[in-house]
Parts: structure tokens; C-alpha cells; sequence
């Protein structure tokens, strides 16, 4: 039995999208990547909502998940 991590996982499920210089191939990469980008945007703003919509929480557990959000964002350069 294979285990494969998440990013295994979201490659197989969308696609290669490395351009080969190919316009059948890459025609197909473009479309992957723009999969990509709207997986990333759902998965960016769900990160965002949990900073925002908890951030006056008073119970610690979910202080930690505040926390660990906002250190995602702050990572990908966006701020609060």
C-alpha cells in the first residue's frame, strides 16, 4: 500500500503543471494551474476566516488555532 502526502495527492488529482514547450501538453498544464490557483485562493481565505472571524476569542484552543493562522498568513506575506 502507497501513502502518499497531500501534495502527492493534489497532484494526482489535478495534474501536472510544468510547461514542456509543448501547446497540446502546456494547453492542458494552463488549465491544472488555474485549478492550482483557485484551490490555493479557497484554501488562503478559509486560513484568513479563522484569523479574523475567532481572533476575540477568550478559550485557548481556539487562541491556538488563531495563532497558528495567522502565522500561515503572515508567512504568505498577507497581512491582518
Amino acid at each position: 500500500m502507497e501513502i502518499y502526502t497531500i501534495e502527492e495527492i493534489i497532484n494526482k488529482l489535478i495534474g501536472d503543471i510544468t510547461p514542456v514547450g509543448d501547446e497540446g501538453v502546456d494547453s492542458i498544464r494552463l488549465e491544472n494551474l488555474k485549478h492550482y490557483g483557485e484551490l490555493i485562493d479557497r484554501l488562503v481565505s478559509n486560513v484568513d476566516d479563522i484569523a479574523y472571524k475567532y481572533r476575540n476569542s477568550n478559550y485557548s484552543s481556539i487562541k491556538n488555532l488563531v495563532n497558528e493562522a495567522n502565522k500561515i498568513l503572515d508567512k504568505l506575506g498577507i497581512e491582518e
